[in-house]
Protein backbone atom coordinates (compact mmCIF):
# COMPACT_ATOMS: atom_id res chain seq x y z
CA UNK A 1 0.00 0.00 0.00
CA UNK A 2 1.78 3.66 -0.76
CA UNK A 3 1.36 6.18 1.65
CA UNK A 4 -1.29 8.44 -0.25
CA UNK A 5 -3.12 5.16 0.17
CA UNK A 6 -2.07 4.52 3.61
CA UNK A 7 -3.04 8.38 4.44
CA UNK A 8 -6.33 8.11 2.64
CA UNK A 9 -7.27 4.89 4.98
CA UNK A 10 -6.26 6.70 8.18
CA UNK A 11 -8.65 9.57 7.22
CA UNK A 12 -11.39 7.26 6.68
CA UNK A 13 -10.59 5.40 10.33
CA UNK A 14 -10.82 8.64 11.76
CA UNK A 15 -13.76 10.09 10.01
CA UNK A 16 -15.54 7.00 9.78
CA UNK A 17 -19.06 8.59 10.71
CA UNK A 18 -18.99 10.24 7.63
CA UNK A 19 -18.52 7.39 5.48
CA UNK A 20 -21.93 5.51 7.71
CA UNK A 21 -23.98 8.81 7.86
CA UNK A 22 -23.65 9.21 3.84
CA UNK A 23 -24.77 5.22 3.69
CA UNK A 24 -27.56 5.73 6.16
CA UNK A 25 -28.77 9.05 4.13
CA UNK A 26 -28.69 7.01 0.58
CA UNK A 27 -30.75 4.13 2.32
CA UNK A 28 -33.42 6.50 3.61
CA UNK A 29 -33.65 7.99 0.45
CA UNK A 30 -34.54 4.81 -1.04
CA UNK A 31 -36.79 3.79 1.41
CA UNK A 32 -38.82 6.79 0.99
CA UNK A 33 -38.92 6.73 -2.71
CA UNK A 34 -40.05 3.20 -2.21
CA UNK A 35 -42.67 3.83 0.25
CA UNK A 36 -44.15 6.81 -1.72
CA UNK A 37 -43.83 5.28 -5.35
CA UNK A 38 -46.37 2.76 -6.70
CA UNK A 39 -45.22 -0.71 -6.42
CA UNK A 40 -44.43 -2.77 -9.37
CA UNK A 41 -43.87 -6.46 -9.85
CA UNK A 42 -43.15 -8.34 -12.76
CA UNK A 43 -43.28 -12.13 -13.90
CA UNK A 44 -41.82 -13.45 -16.85
CA UNK A 45 -42.50 -16.79 -18.49
CA UNK A 46 -40.57 -18.47 -21.74
CA UNK A 47 -42.58 -20.66 -24.59
CA UNK A 48 -41.43 -22.76 -27.10
CA UNK A 49 -42.60 -22.42 -31.25
CA UNK A 50 -43.04 -25.65 -32.43
CA UNK A 51 -43.89 -27.00 -35.80
CA UNK A 52 -45.87 -29.94 -35.45
CA UNK A 53 -47.53 -30.27 -39.08
CA UNK A 54 -46.11 -30.08 -42.25
CA UNK A 55 -43.56 -27.68 -41.77
CA UNK A 56 -41.86 -30.29 -39.53
CA UNK A 57 -41.03 -32.50 -42.61
CA UNK A 58 -38.85 -29.59 -44.56
CA UNK A 59 -34.89 -29.88 -44.38
CA UNK A 60 -34.38 -28.23 -41.09
CA UNK A 61 -37.59 -29.61 -39.11
CA UNK A 62 -39.51 -26.19 -39.33
CA UNK A 63 -36.90 -24.83 -37.48
CA UNK A 64 -36.82 -21.59 -39.68
CA UNK A 65 -40.06 -21.18 -40.43
CA UNK A 66 -40.75 -21.04 -36.20
CA UNK A 67 -37.64 -18.47 -36.03
CA UNK A 68 -39.16 -16.04 -38.68
CA UNK A 69 -42.74 -16.29 -36.76
CA UNK A 70 -40.95 -15.51 -33.47
CA UNK A 71 -41.03 -12.15 -34.14
CA UNK A 72 -44.86 -11.92 -35.26
CA UNK A 73 -45.94 -13.78 -31.92
CA UNK A 74 -43.78 -11.32 -30.22
CA UNK A 75 -45.74 -8.56 -31.85
CA UNK A 76 -48.78 -10.40 -30.79
CA UNK A 77 -48.46 -11.12 -27.50
CA UNK A 78 -49.45 -6.97 -27.38
CA UNK A 79 -51.93 -6.72 -29.85
CA UNK A 80 -55.39 -5.53 -28.87
CA UNK A 81 -56.94 -8.59 -29.82
CA UNK A 82 -55.60 -10.57 -27.45
CA UNK A 83 -55.06 -7.72 -24.70
CA UNK A 84 -58.78 -7.27 -25.24
CA UNK A 85 -59.77 -11.16 -24.00
CA UNK A 86 -57.14 -11.10 -21.40
CA UNK A 87 -58.89 -8.22 -19.69
CA UNK A 88 -62.41 -9.78 -20.11
CA UNK A 89 -60.91 -12.66 -18.37
CA UNK A 90 -59.13 -11.45 -15.67
CA UNK A 91 -61.76 -8.81 -14.85
CA UNK A 92 -59.38 -5.77 -14.77
CA UNK A 93 -60.56 -2.54 -14.84
CA UNK A 94 -58.39 -1.45 -17.66
CA UNK A 95 -58.67 -0.82 -21.43
CA UNK A 96 -56.78 -2.96 -23.70
CA UNK A 97 -54.02 -0.79 -25.18
CA UNK A 98 -53.57 0.04 -21.34
CA UNK A 99 -52.99 -3.57 -20.48
CA UNK A 100 -50.88 -4.01 -23.62
CA UNK A 101 -48.55 -1.56 -22.38
CA UNK A 102 -47.33 -3.85 -19.25
CA UNK A 103 -46.93 -6.30 -22.01
CA UNK A 104 -42.78 -6.84 -23.20
CA UNK A 105 -42.00 -10.11 -25.11
CA UNK A 106 -39.28 -10.41 -27.50
CA UNK A 107 -37.69 -13.06 -29.25
CA UNK A 108 -35.10 -14.50 -27.91
CA UNK A 109 -32.11 -14.63 -30.96
CA UNK A 110 -31.10 -17.53 -32.65
CA UNK A 111 -33.77 -19.86 -30.67
CA UNK A 112 -37.30 -20.80 -31.43
CA UNK A 113 -37.96 -19.23 -27.94
CA UNK A 114 -40.04 -16.45 -26.80
CA UNK A 115 -39.98 -14.12 -23.64
CA UNK A 116 -42.43 -12.58 -22.21
CA UNK A 117 -43.02 -10.32 -19.33
CA UNK A 118 -45.88 -8.72 -17.77
CA UNK A 119 -45.66 -5.82 -15.17
CA UNK A 120 -48.77 -5.15 -12.75
CA UNK A 121 -49.60 -3.21 -9.27
CA UNK A 122 -49.34 -6.51 -6.91
CA UNK A 123 -47.93 -10.03 -7.30
CA UNK A 124 -51.82 -11.88 -7.96
CA UNK A 125 -52.58 -9.60 -10.65
CA UNK A 126 -49.07 -10.01 -12.56
CA UNK A 127 -49.44 -13.93 -12.27
CA UNK A 128 -53.36 -14.17 -12.99
CA UNK A 129 -53.01 -12.15 -16.09
CA UNK A 130 -49.32 -13.43 -17.41
CA UNK A 131 -51.04 -17.03 -17.28
CA UNK A 132 -54.16 -15.18 -18.93
CA UNK A 133 -51.86 -13.99 -21.47
CA UNK A 134 -50.53 -17.46 -21.98
CA UNK A 135 -53.87 -18.96 -22.74
CA UNK A 136 -54.97 -16.58 -25.14
CA UNK A 137 -51.98 -16.04 -27.02
CA UNK A 138 -51.60 -19.62 -27.50
CA UNK A 139 -55.17 -20.12 -28.48
CA UNK A 140 -54.55 -17.16 -30.81
CA UNK A 141 -51.47 -18.81 -32.26
CA UNK A 142 -53.32 -21.83 -33.02
CA UNK A 143 -56.01 -20.13 -34.59
CA UNK A 144 -53.57 -18.22 -37.05
CA UNK A 145 -51.59 -21.02 -38.23
CA UNK A 146 -54.69 -23.99 -38.38
CA UNK A 147 -54.16 -25.47 -41.63
CA UNK A 148 -58.06 -25.90 -43.23
CA UNK A 149 -58.72 -29.64 -43.46
CA UNK A 150 -56.24 -30.61 -40.98
CA UNK A 151 -56.01 -30.79 -37.55
CA UNK A 152 -52.48 -30.22 -36.79
CA UNK A 153 -51.26 -26.73 -36.98
CA UNK A 154 -48.17 -25.43 -38.56
CA UNK A 155 -47.08 -24.20 -35.45
CA UNK A 156 -48.04 -23.85 -31.58
CA UNK A 157 -47.11 -22.53 -28.15
CA UNK A 158 -45.31 -24.53 -25.92
CA UNK A 159 -44.72 -23.22 -22.36
CA UNK A 160 -40.91 -24.25 -21.44
CA UNK A 161 -41.20 -21.46 -18.45
CA UNK A 162 -44.18 -21.39 -16.62
CA UNK A 163 -44.73 -17.74 -14.92
CA UNK A 164 -42.12 -16.80 -12.32
CA UNK A 165 -42.63 -15.43 -9.12
CA UNK A 166 -43.44 -11.94 -9.07
CA UNK A 167 -40.70 -9.56 -8.34
CA UNK A 168 -40.56 -6.29 -7.91
CA UNK A 169 -39.17 -3.75 -10.02
CA UNK A 170 -38.65 0.00 -10.10
CA UNK A 171 -38.04 2.36 -13.13
CA UNK A 172 -37.33 0.75 -16.79
CA UNK A 173 -38.29 -2.61 -15.61
CA UNK A 174 -35.14 -3.20 -13.30
CA UNK A 175 -34.62 -5.04 -9.95
CA UNK A 176 -34.81 -3.53 -6.86
CA UNK A 177 -32.19 -4.92 -5.18
CA UNK A 178 -29.64 -2.64 -7.49
CA UNK A 179 -31.96 0.41 -6.75
CA UNK A 180 -31.14 -0.02 -3.16
CA UNK A 181 -27.73 -1.57 -3.29
CA UNK A 182 -26.16 0.95 -5.47
CA UNK A 183 -27.25 4.08 -4.12
CA UNK A 184 -25.98 2.70 -0.66
CA UNK A 185 -22.58 2.71 -2.29
CA UNK A 186 -22.76 6.06 -3.26
CA UNK A 187 -23.55 7.58 -0.45
CA UNK A 188 -20.77 5.62 1.01
CA UNK A 189 -18.16 6.97 -1.52
CA UNK A 190 -19.63 10.47 -1.24
CA UNK A 191 -18.91 10.47 2.59
CA UNK A 192 -15.49 8.85 2.13
CA UNK A 193 -15.01 12.26 -0.64
CA UNK A 194 -16.53 14.61 2.11
CA UNK A 195 -14.43 13.36 4.82
CA UNK A 196 -11.21 13.26 2.45
CA UNK A 197 -11.88 16.76 1.55
CA UNK A 198 -12.57 18.21 4.72
CA UNK A 199 -9.35 16.68 6.21
CA UNK A 200 -7.41 18.10 3.30
CA UNK A 201 -9.15 21.52 4.15
CA UNK A 202 -8.18 21.61 7.93
CA UNK A 203 -4.98 20.37 7.21
CA UNK A 204 -4.57 23.50 4.89
CA UNK A 205 -5.93 25.82 7.07
CA UNK A 206 -3.59 24.34 10.07
CA UNK A 207 -0.44 25.13 7.50
CA UNK A 208 -1.87 28.24 6.78
CA UNK A 209 -1.94 29.30 10.67
CA UNK A 210 1.43 27.85 11.38
CA UNK A 211 3.01 29.80 8.40
CA UNK A 212 1.41 32.91 9.52
CA UNK A 213 3.21 32.62 12.84
CA UNK A 214 6.35 31.57 11.52
CA UNK A 215 6.23 34.81 9.36
CA UNK A 216 5.19 36.97 13.03
CA UNK A 217 7.95 35.27 14.89
CA UNK A 218 10.78 36.22 12.04
CA UNK A 219 10.02 39.84 11.77
CA UNK A 220 12.22 42.37 13.32
CA UNK A 221 10.84 43.71 16.33
CA UNK A 222 12.14 47.79 16.29
CA UNK A 223 12.47 49.30 19.78
CA UNK A 224 12.75 52.82 18.60
CA UNK A 225 9.56 54.59 20.04
CA UNK A 226 6.11 55.81 17.74
CA UNK A 227 6.64 59.00 16.31
CA UNK A 228 9.90 58.92 15.44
Amino acid sequence: MTSTMKQYARILRHRWRWVAWGAVGALALMAAVLILSPPRYRTETVVFIRTPGDISQVMDGGDTYAKTRADTYAALAKSTAVSSRVVADTGLQLSPQKFASRVEARHIGGTALLQIRVIGPSPDEVRRTAEALITELTAEVRTLEAVPGNLTPRAELVVVDPPSQPTRVMAWGAPLYPFVVGPVFLGAFLGALGAVMRAMNTAADGDAFTTTNRIRESAPVSNAPEGL
